[in-house]
């Protein structure tokens, strides 16, 4: 483990040896920080120290006995076997501090031994023993382009597999077509409008954007539609008030002013003037005639008002998607807008589309196929751009999957919890969480309810249908475990899934069936709404980060001639996709991704990683006088120079002190990454060792060094350097780049 950790779980072994204080509050205590390891100011301090008054305090130890105390728990620590593991020379401690002093001679002689002969990768490699695991993640709905969103569930969910890999399990990775939900049958009702007056896609643009463009104006006029339809409710309900309005003021009150106010609406409605304004000119005259009492007139006159305000406002925001789009895709747009149908047809030919692609209708499946296939073909040009293949795209309808489907159904009957409300099957996992142990562990405090296998008309969900995908992933690859990578949002489904599944008799299926659930991305100043064409897709994205990247190498030159145009677009692509990588996975997977996609420029950590990367081939290109594209091209010079080394006479810089204990963590990194299902800490390692590595570039000769001694250490450092950065970069998806 990392040199701190080590220090740390050594502090909280030995001081209740020493003390008598329960190790539970030896551990609080680091926990909240009142018991804190941190680097000492200056080295003749030693290397790490901790301050130790918060528990001489709880010992009550007096002023007198604090060395003594402390003494005690240097020798525990000296004798015990982290001694050895945490590389201690020596342990000094003074007014209620205790400081450690590392022996990182001996420490930088192991790990370059371990780089250079590969043993630290070797060592990695083993930790998962050839163990099969399944990693499903993207699994965007074929509806429209990867966004920035379902971005950060690929990138998460393949530097996750990647971790794995190099922790040497065998990983697949799958994407689960969702093809038969609601959202896929809008997308294929728009697409026979559209395929129906003979429009093809446009060889100029990707298919899947197409495609989105599709649903959203599909979505986008139906919207209007049923939008239009509400004002018209609303105006008749105006009416129904206007008269309520006249009948109070005439009958009840003898009110003239009311009566004024009611003949003015009834004037303004019948020229169609805006219903808002009216709705304001009745709320305001009740409002001076009532006062702080509202009527009952009075009270529908302010939800009208409400309720008309959300309609006026979501229809300015529809008009102006579609003119968006409208201003893109002209074609589309007139083609839909004179073919789609009133909003009830419109349910009920997607709910007959639904029906007959599960029914396997011949043509509509193949209408459905078609479609999805375009979209997918989007999907696997873009994936591919960021270093991401599948080993298998699985189908929601897939024959097999709706066997299982059709099975897990009939088999929840026969269970306790399962019945039947004429055709609609339902399993009650409200009864099973007070019953069962199991089931109310995966819940917790909340109570889960009624979840519906089979509707009514005999159509089937998607939970059924994931707890058959479940069951088929298992069987199909022999996996010991599956990752489903799936946002927050799907908390309760993925509960469900694994419920059932334990009420079924599929215990260990739900026991390894493991959710690695990630937050949202929220853009500043800009609001994604898929349905109605609203996102920043993957694909812009990284051209943004295209054209920045161009445009900073550009900075630097006056102008480019043809072949160096070539070279710098391959450069930037490649800077591109390791700033979209690094950006998409730099938060923990349970926290909300934040940025301002209008200030890219400040989140360049990708590239900036890959320079460092660079440089370092740099200082090795230049040393050993030759042309190398990794650092195995001078591996034979590394090893001689390491050989002979003497380190005892090597003093070590604070910069090379700390570039050690990283390349000595990072096995304990790739763990932990692992096992807390947090990816985003290789990001953070490969961050935090290139910039201890850019100061150690600033303050500390290399290539000028005079001492042939202090050289070979500092050569063989930035070779080993290399190879962990390269690894890490790899295991983030990274594209490696030896020139810059």
């Amino acid at each position: 483990m990392e040199i701190k950790e080590c220090l740390i779980r050594s502090l909280i072994e030995t001081i209740p040896k020493a003390t008598g204080l329960d190790e539970k509050i030896v551990e609080d205590l680091v926990a909240k920080r009142r018991l804190k390891l941190a680097r000492t100011p200056d080295p003749k301090y030693g290397d790490y120290g901790v301050a130790l008054h918060v528990v001489l305090h709880m010992v009550k130890a007096p002023r007198q006995e604090w060395d003594r105390l402390l003494s005690r728990i240097a020798d525990e620590i000296m004798g015990s076997s982290r001694a050895k593991e945490c590389f201690i020379h020596r342990i000094e401690y003074s007014n209620g501090y205790l400081n450690f002093y590392i022996d990182y001679k001996k420490l930088s002689r192991i790990i370059f031994k371990k780089i250079i002969d590969e043993a630290l990768l070797d060592e990695i490699r083993y930790y998962g023993r050839g163990e099969k695991v399944l990693v499903e993640h993207t699994s965007a709905n074929p509806i429209h382009p990867l966004h920035i969103g379902s971005g950060r569930n690929a990138v998460i969910g393949n530097t996750f597999a990647r971790i794995l890999r190099r922790l040497g399990f065998s990983v697949r990775e799958h994407f689960y077509v969702d093809d038969m939900g609601r959202q896929v049958a809008v997308m294929v009702y728009g697409y026979m409008k559209v395929k129906g007056k003979g429009i093809e896609p446009p060889p100029e643009i990707k298919p899947d954007h197409w495609i989105g463009a599709i649903y959203a104006l599909t979505n986008i006029l139906v919207s209007i539609k049923t939008l239009h339809r509400e004002q018209e409710k609303i105006a008749g309900k105006i009416k129904i008030l206007i008269q309520h309005l006249k009948e109070e003021a005439t009958e009840k009150r003898g009110d003239g002013y009311l009566l004024a106010v009611s003949r003015i609406a009834k004037s303004q409605l019948s020229l169609k003037h805006d219903l808002g304004a009216v709705l304001e000119m009745i709320v305001s005259a009740l409002k001076k005639q009532e006062g702080k009492r509202p009527s009952e007139v009075r009270r529908k006159a302010e939800s009208l008002l409400s309720r008309y305000s959300e309609v006026r406002d979501k229809l300015a925001e529809l008009y102006e998607c579609a003119e968006d789009l409208r201003t893109v895709f002209p074609r589309l747009y007139d083609v839909l807008y004179q073919s789609i149908d009133e909003p009830e047809v419109f349910e009920e030919k997607v709910s007959e589309l639904m029906k007959l692609y599960e029914e396997e209708d011949p043509r509509i499946t193949s209408l459905f196929r078609e479609a999805i296939d375009l979209v997918l073909r989007g999907f696997e040009s873009t994936l591919r751009r960021i270093g991401i293949v599948f080993d298998s795209y699985d189908w929601e309808s897939d024959p097999e999957i709706k066997r299982l489907t059709r099975e897990i159904i009939e088999a929840s009957l026969k269970t306790r919890y399962g019945g039947s409300e004429g055709q609609a099957v339902i399993v009650d996992l409200g009864k099973a969480y007070e019953e069962d142990e199991y089931i109310h562990s995966i819940f917790g405090a909340e109570k889960p309810e009624r979840v519906v296998l089979r509707r009514s008309d005999g159509t089937t969900l998607y939970v059924s249908r994931d707890i058959a995908y479940t069951i088929y992933k298992y069987r199909v690859t022999r996996a010991k475990k599956v990752y489903n990578v799936i946002a927050t949002e799907q908390n309760l489904e993925q509960k469900q899934v694994r419920s059932i599944l334990y009420l079924l008799g599929y215990e260990d299926y739900a026991d390894n069936t493991i959710h690695l659930a990630y937050e949202m991305v929220h853009l500043k100043g800009y609001r994604m709404r898929g349905r109605y064409g609203r996102y920043i897709s993957l694909d812009e994205l990284i051209e943004r980060y295209r054209k920045l990247m161009l445009d900073q190498y550009m900075e630097s030159r006056k102008k480019l001639g043809v072949e160096e145009a070539e070279s710098a677009l391959d450069r930037a692509e490649k800077l591109a996709v390791a700033n979209t990588r690094y950006l998409l996975l730099s938060i923990e997977p349970l926290k909300v991704l934040t940025f301002d996609p209008k200030k890219l420029a400040e989140h360049t950590e990708g590239s900036w990683i890959q320079y460092t990367y660079a440089r370092l081939l740099s200082i090795l290109r230049k040393a050993y006088g030759k042309e190398i594209d990794e650092p195995d091209d001078v591996r034979e010079e590394v090893t001689r120079d390491y050989d002979e080394i003497n380190f005892d006479a090597v003093d070590l810089a604070r910069e090379e002190e700390e570039i050690v204990e990283k390349l000595m963590s990072y096995k304990d990194v790739l763990v932990t990454a692992y096992e807390e299902m947090k990816p985003n800490k290789v990001a953070e390692y490969a961050y935090e060792l290139s910039s201890t590595l850019n100061l150690f570039y600033e303050k500390i000769p290399v290539i000028k060094e005079k001492d042939v001694n202090r050289k070979k250490f500092r050569l063989v450092l930035i070779y080993c350097a290399a190879k962990i950065l390269g690894d890490a970069m790899y295991v983030m998806g990274l594209p490696v780049l030896p020139r810059i």
